[in-house]
């Protein structure tokens, strides 16, 4: 029996990965919930299909071993499509990491900025202030807690939340200005 060198040719440039090559599916992710299946190429398919007016269409298959998900040893098949090179695995995490990383870096740079506006931190005892009239009178009854900020295109406001302790219910206040609470001041301070 001879070989068909020109129809192997031909049957391999159909295809991107190769029999026995190391891919990753375009959902593995080894963050968060996502597994991280790695897969062996184990049998290449090419199927075609007809739509109703006579269209003809090609599916590339692949039969795919998982070798690192907790179903090791699984086969299952993959379209192209769903499929990545190890190479383009690898350069997708690290955009990832990297958008992510900038993320962070972004927020804790805003938060930095926005907590030195009110002249606050996280975690920073202050008083509010009710209006009586026309004054502005320092409530002492209870101490409330700088917990975070939220932003909008038109302002941003900063949240307090009542100190916690028996009998006191739930009360969350966000304020626009450094003019609408007092630091609470401590010996220390």
């Amino acid at each position: 029996m001879t070989e068909n060198v020109k129809a192997k040719e031909l049957f391999n440039e159909q295809f991107k990965f190769g029999l026995n090559q190391e891919v990753r599916h375009k959902g593995d992710n080894k963050n968060a919930m996502s597994s991280d299946m790695g897969l062996l190429v184990l049998r290449r398919s090419l199927e075609e299909n007809s739509d109703d007016d006579g269209n003809v269409h090609y599916t590339r298959n692949y039969i795919c071993r998982m070798i690192r998900f907790s179903g090791s040893g699984d086969l299952a098949q993959f379209k192209e499509s769903e499929l990545l090179t190890m190479e383009d695995y690898n350069k997708r995490a690290v955009k990832e990491d990297q958008e992510r990383e900038d993320m962070r870096n972004e927020m804790y740079a805003t938060k930095q900025e926005v907590f030195k506006s009110f002249g606050v931190n996280r975690g920073t005892e202050v008083y509010i202030k009710r209006a009586e009239g026309e004054k502005a009178v320092v409530d002492k009854s209870s101490i409330y807690k700088v917990t975070g900020f939220s932003r909008s295109k038109d302002e941003t406001l900063l949240h307090l939340r009542k100190e916690a302790g028996e009998g006191r219910t739930i009360d969350e206040v966000r304020v626009k200005s450094k003019d609408e609470f007092e630091k609470v001041v401590t010996a220390a301070d």
